[in-house]
């Protein structure tokens, strides 16, 4: 794919907080949490808040790295850092004040199916956000003009594309819902934001390096990135997935409800569209808040 050309500002503009009510199609309500949708010309709604995110959570294939392995399951030391565990933190030289997750937006003929599994399999206590499909997991806020002027550009050349459930697949203690119809525009447009985000480190390191900071070779932010680990990892290691449940100690229990939800979904796979890509802001708690919405195909 060719380099996307987009200017943008090194500071990160103030947004307006979203509060969360009503039901709605992709960002459909899980468990006892409900979220409110922006309008599709909806700009940055989001205040800029210093308290820090909560741990990311892991919905990582069991192929990739079972969240149930350890990942998870460090600890959040205090609520005004982001989590220790390197895999998930965004690699900036200073703690991030806000973390932010990239998910894609889809109509609610199969948002809602997707959510009314995951309310029924996932544990309440735990069950703080929508079914989802995540793009990115931790996206830092001191780089949230690079990488908003990247996701804009692409997302107005995208045209919105069908989308299918696929076969469930068991995790060691839950399960995930594979991306069948709409898998192959998904991955692609993982892969193109990698790059450009890859190439944005790139520019970010010859720009300090130009205007006489540490050389890239001397400093360690420059030559690692702000990508995490997690959101650096090629589209070929990475797959497409709703996550319906997930921390349930009882395997029976666990093959059961597989059981069910593959009979269920072969029978009557769920099907829609592929609208666009959601920025969430990670909540202490575990919660999410929408920021902002990028929708497809606005430059075609």
């Amino acid at each position: 794919m060719k380099r996307i050309q987009v200017a943008f500002l090194r500071s990160q503009p103030a947004v307006k907080s979203v509060r969360m009510s009503g039901t709605m199609s992709y960002a459909a309500a899980a468990g006892a949490t409900k979220f409110s949708r922006p309008t599709a010309n909806s700009t940055d709604k989001q205040q800029q808040q210093q308290s820090a995110p909560s741990q990311p959570p892991n919905h990582a294939l069991q192929s990739q790295l079972d969240p149930n392995r350890g990942a998870e399951r460090t600890h959040h030391p205090s609520h005004t850092t982001p989590p220790p565990n390197p895999y998930h933190t965004p690699r900036t030289s200073s703690p991030e004040a806000n973390v932010y997750v990239l998910t894609l937006r889809t109509t609610s003929s199969i948002s809602e199916p997707l959510a009314a599994l995951r309310n029924t399999y996932f544990p309440a206590h735990l069950n703080k956000i929508p079914a989802h499909i995540t793009l990115f997991h931790a996206l830092p806020a001191s780089r949230y003009a690079v990488f908003d002027a990247t996701i804009s550009a692409l997302a107005r050349n995208v045209r919105p594309y069908a989308i299918s459930t696929g076969r469930p697949r068991r995790m060691r203690k839950g399960i995930l819902v594979l991306l069948a119809e709409g898998n192959k525009q998904t991955r692609g447009l993982r892969a193109d934001l990698l790059e450009n985000f890859l190439q944005d480190e790139i520019h970010e390191s010859e720009s300090s390096s130009q205007e006489g900071q540490e050389n890239s070779s001397e400093s360690g932010e420059e030559v690692q990135g702000w990508l995490s680990e997690q959101d650096r990892k090629p589209t070929s290691a990475w797959t497409p997935h709703w996550t319906i449940m997930n921390k349930v100690d009882d395997g029976d229990k666990v093959q059961e409800a597989l059981a069910t939800v593959t009979g269920s979904l072969h029978n009557a796979p769920e099907r829609g569209t592929a609208e666009g890509l959601v920025l969430w802001k990670y909540l202490v708690g575990g919660r999410w808040e929408e920021v902002k919405e990028y929708r497809f195909g606005r430059g075609i």
